[in-house]
């Protein structure tokens, strides 16, 4: 294929040359009434030459594409975080909830997903966090007025937590530590979603739709993890004791970039030595 362009380049070459000196040996004699003739085969002299040119660049090309292309592709560390910002985007979209104030938001939950880690659901929203003092009044938790403190940032739900990610604020409550889902619609459109966790509790605005997607793929998260908890429950210990030091590790290095408090390092720290 390339040296059959390579000769089609060469043949175009040729005529390129043959119409430049037909064109020019007109106007040696400097007859005017050749001038036009002699224009009209100089222009498809260039034209010929030009298209030579791109036949013949095209041929040297085609090797090196192919070659790539063949080439099994490893993909770098900088590829594979823009993988999982796409697909953390691509979540936030099937919400309708993407903003571009999401960016930053998105890099940091990005930092927090383990290895393997898969999103479910990510929504864009205002979220109020309290500490689950172990008895909440439903009509106070559901109301507008009282919660002051709401922060906008993106909520995730993994197959292992939900995450909360919003201006300096990060929160997370793992699946099998959600005691309690509840709502209430303020309005026709929107109201509120309640998540509580064992020392915190998320309290999230959203839409209708929003909000029964939410609930869907909350429900469907943890009867995973419930299930995959029962399924290795005949896993070993060195296995265990490895996983969670593979975990633990990975928190160090949130408290190291500031994503996480050295108090909730410890405690999550606490949680995975069973101390």
């Amino acid at each position: 294929m390339n040296s059959a362009k390579k000769v089609g380049a060469i043949v175009l070459f040729t005529l390129s040359g043959f119409f430049a000196v037909v064109g020019v040996l007109p106007l040696l004699d400097d007859p005017k009434e050749y001038y036009p003739l002699s224009f009209f085969l100089l222009a498809l002299a260039i034209l010929f030459l030009f298209l030579g040119r791109k036949s013949w660049k095209k041929a040297n090309e085609t090797p090196a594409k192919g070659k790539v292309a063949n080439t099994p592709m490893v993909e770098s560390p900088s590829v594979l975080s823009k993988t999982a910002s796409q697909s953390l985007e691509e979540a936030l979209r099937s919400s309708n909830s993407m903003s571009v104030f999401a960016k930053t938001n998105i890099q940091k939950v990005n930092k927090m997903l383990l290895p393997n880690e898969a999103i479910k659901y990510a929504v864009c929203t205002n979220v109020e966090i309290i500490p689950n003092l172990g008895s909440l009044d439903a009509k106070n938790a559901f109301s507008f007025k009282t919660h002051k403190n709401k922060v906008y940032g993106i909520v995730v739900i993994t197959d292992r937590r939900i995450v909360f990610c919003g201006a300096d604020k990060t929160k997370q409550i793992s699946l099998q530590n959600i005691q309690s889902v509840d709502d209430a619609n303020n309005y026709s459109y929107k109201g509120q979603l309640r998540v509580i966790g064992l020392t915190e509790v998320f309290i999230l605005d959203l839409l209708k739709e929003q909000m029964l997607s939410f609930k869907l793929k909350l429900e469907e998260a943890r009867s995973e993890e419930k299930a995959s908890n029962n399924s290795s429950s005949v896993t070993t210990n060195t296995y265990v004791v490895s996983d969670s030091a593979t975990e633990l590790k990975h928190y160090a290095e949130l408290l190291k970039d500031g994503i996480i408090t050295q108090g909730e390092f410890e405690a999550k720290k606490k949680q995975l030595l069973g101390l």
